[in-house]
């Protein structure tokens, strides 16, 4: 089955029913009815979530937009698919920072700025009310991904060929690196191959 979205969709995610795309060409949020893969209907909302939305989760009754173009995460009310007011809250991650990844756990929003290298954290314990960001943490170059599982983050950082390993200390907001797998390349002589030879992880005791 295919179905025709706005321009540009960057990211999908799937929760019951529903699939949630949103779509930098457009600059929008849409979702759609999944009940039935084989004939999925045109979208049953389209909503205005600012500059090049990049990436989203979904929790609960709500959904998280990381916008690229504008430096912000929006955070929608999707409790009725059918109809998503406006943003709640609009979250300046920071000038220049190009958010391109978000993950949600608990009460935190975790946040991976392209432009600025960088990784934050949100109290969202209330969505239309979010305080500024309770820490910062220097990532690799281009951080592009984010997944967060129990008390770690995991962040992979596209132009430094890295992954990095963050510990949460969730009653500060905190996180420091604990580990870093970096990739190198090794072009064989003989027949010109690249080869992953030196991989290995790499022990970390402080920020950033």
């Amino acid at each position: 089955t295919t179905r025709a979205t706005t321009s540009g969709p960057t990211a999908v995610v799937v929760v019951g029913r529903y699939a949630y795309t949103v779509n930098g060409g457009a600059n929008n949020l849409q979702i759609f009815d999944v009940s039935n893969p084989a004939s999925i209907p045109a979208a049953i909302s389209t909503t205005s979530s600012f500059s090049n939305p990049y990436h989203l989760a979904v929790v609960g009754r709500y959904a998280y937009v990381a916008n690229a173009g504008n430096n912000t995460v929006n955070i929608f009310d999707i409790s009725n698919p059918a109809s998503v007011p406006a943003a709640l809250s609009s979250i300046f991650t920071g000038a220049s920072s190009a958010p391109v990844s978000v993950s949600v756990v608990g009460k935190y929003l975790y946040v991976v700025n392209s432009g600025t290298n960088a990784f934050q954290i949100f109290d969202i314990s209330d969505p239309s009310h979010v305080p500024a960001a309770l820490s910062t943490t220097t990532t690799g170059t281009y951080p592009n991904s984010i997944n967060v599982v129990g008390k770690y983050a995991y962040v992979t950082n596209f132009s430094s060929s890295t992954f990095q390993i963050f510990d949460i200390i969730s009653n500060s907001g905190q996180a420091t690196q604990i580990w870093l797998r970096k990739r190198c390349l090794v072009q064989s002589p003989v027949e010109g191959k690249w080869t992953d030879q030196r991989a290995r992880p790499i022990p970390w005791t402080s920020s950033g």
